[in-house]
């Protein structure tokens, strides 16, 4: 089970999709609102350096309009799970996020 909440929001809000890691320097995330099913939600990162830290930003696209917010988070794994917490700037009001995700090879 994936899972991507808020600390300042309902935790039970959001749906992953779908969550990519490539090993290396890139970390996707697509997401959606269980309350809003027009708001669709993917979150781009990219290793900043050879830290665990990764910024970037999410595009939230809603009835037909995008907007971007910026997005940073630390990512820590073990073999069967990822885990990403940080930063999310919306509206310029900041929330503490994390992301759940397993390994899984398709």
């Amino acid at each position: 089970m994936s899972i991507l909440s808020f600390a300042e929001k309902n935790p039970y809000n959001y749906s992953v999709l779908q969550a990519i890691y490539n090993g290396e320097n890139k970390l996707t995330i697509e997401f959606i609102d269980n309350f809003d099913e027009n708001a669709n939600c993917i979150v781009k990162l990219e290793r900043i350096g050879n830290s665990n830290n990764f910024a970037g930003n999410c595009r939230v696209t809603k009835n037909g309009r995008s907007i971007q917010e910026s997005v940073n988070g630390v990512l820590y794994w073990n073999e069967d799970s990822h885990f990403v917490f940080g930063e999310w700037v919306s509206e310029g009001t900041e929330y503490y996020w994390w992301c759940e995700f397993e390994n899984r090879v398709d």
